[in-house]
């Protein structure tokens, strides 16, 4: 990394002149929230309901097509990254009075979208899934996102089938099970692809030095940049 480890990292420069630091960062987002999900469910599951590890095993679910299209090349990667700034800066919006800090680093996080998009214009879920096109030799990536959704979303929303007509307990234990090894299998398979992507290797990279700069920088009663995420601590 050209820059000093031990200096402050600007915004622009982190993701005009090094984008493999936040891609290294995108490899520790995305394996933190599959492993915080997984783990939350197999906590849980003997005591929530089949609607609440539905609403686990399909963020699960969403995540593997994430990492999917995140692996697939740093385009893609970099539009990710983007659009949580989107998400980030029209969150901000209209809500009243911010804090100053939070403004001003929201203006600077503003400048790392390339492509001049609305702060709503982000790609769902569902298009990405349409983006990765064939999953293997017998179906796409958009068919299996919604096969794979299709019973999760009867249960996640508050549907005819969840609402008015409550399944016997047996049969709702047999489909809370079934969603479970589905959320795990979704977990275990977005990991691995994560683990052997292109983001997994520029982790390895960087993370010494991203440690190294953390440290520095908190025994100087500095707040790191460039880490994690955008508005918080690492």
């Amino acid at each position: 990394m050209d820059q000093n480890p031990h200096e402050d990292i600007d915004w622009k420069s982190v993701y005009v002149e090094n984008k493999e630091l936040l891609h290294s960062n995108l490899y520790q987002n995305l394996e933190k929230a599959v492993e915080a999900c997984r783990n939350k469910m197999l906590k849980l599951q003997a005591r929530i309901s089949v609607n609440e590890i539905a609403w686990y095993c399909r963020n699960l679910l969403e995540l593997q097509v994430w990492i999917e299209f995140c692996c697939r090349d740093k385009q893609n990667a970099e539009e990710f990254y983007e659009d949580a700034i989107r998400d980030l800066v029209d969150l901000n919006r209209d809500q009243g009075p911010h804090d100053e800090q939070l403004t001003k680093e929201l203006r600077k996080a503003q400048t790392l979208i390339r492509d001049g998009k609305k702060p709503h214009e982000y790609r769902t879920t569902m298009k990405a899934a349409v983006a990765l096109g064939a999953n293997d030799e017998t179906t796409s990536w958009e068919e299996y996102f919604k096969n794979q959704n299709k019973l999760l979303s009867k249960f996640v929303h508050p549907t005819a089938l969840s609402v008015a007509l409550p399944l016997p307990r047996k049969e709702v234990s047999a489909i809370q099970k079934q969603f479970v090894e589905a959320g795990e299998e979704y977990a275990k398979q977005g990991l691995q692809t994560l683990h052997g992507s292109f983001l997994k290797a520029l982790h390895d990279k960087y993370e010494p030095v991203v440690i190294q700069t953390e440290r520095s920088l908190r025994s100087q009663g500095r707040r790191p940049p460039g880490r994690a995420h955008f508005l918080q601590d690492g």
